[in-house]
């Protein structure tokens, strides 16, 4: 009810200024030109290795949400994750459950840290893949298609 519309209007706000802020100092949102940022949108302990997302990812205990544009989906994903981009996320907000832990996943992890410091800000269970698909690849994890690489953002 009003409470859930409350969170819906706060992770708006944050992932509205998060974003705003990135691209005014960057003069665009890119990953690779805003990771200093990540330090000012990462929490301590709201980052999870690849082993990790992994292990709650297949027991089914946490949702992963893909924060990439279209055309980096298509080239690589984690299975079993789904894709709200960035710009998205504040008006997809109410279709992410509050009462499981959420992923959030992007190339290096600089996209998915706002994403997850604003929706724990906002009250829900959530987190960063720590180093993005990037790290999940070079840590030997799968991705799909089967030829899938990690496109360049």
């Amino acid at each position: 009810g009003r409470e859930h519309a409350r969170g819906v209007d706060s992770v708006a706000h944050r992932v509205d200024r998060s974003h705003h802020c990135a691209h005014r100092r960057t003069g665009r949102l890119s990953e690779g030109a805003s990771l200093g940022s990540v330090g000012t949108f990462s929490k301590p302990g709201r980052d999870l290795s690849p082993q990790r997302v992994a292990e709650l990812v297949r027991s089914g205990e946490a949702e992963l949400i893909d924060v990439r544009e279209g055309y980096e989906r298509e080239a690589g994903r984690i299975e079993g994750s789904r894709r709200i981009e960035t710009e998205r996320l504040a008006s997809q907000a109410e279709t992410v459950r509050r009462d499981r832990p959420v992923v959030f996943y992007c190339r290096l992890g600089a996209r998915s840290a706002m994403a997850a410091s604003a929706f724990s800000s906002a009250g829900y269970d959530a987190y960063n893949l720590d180093g993005g698909i990037q790290a999940w690849v070079d840590a030997g994890m799968p991705i799909e298609p089967e030829n899938g690489y990690v496109a360049e953002h």
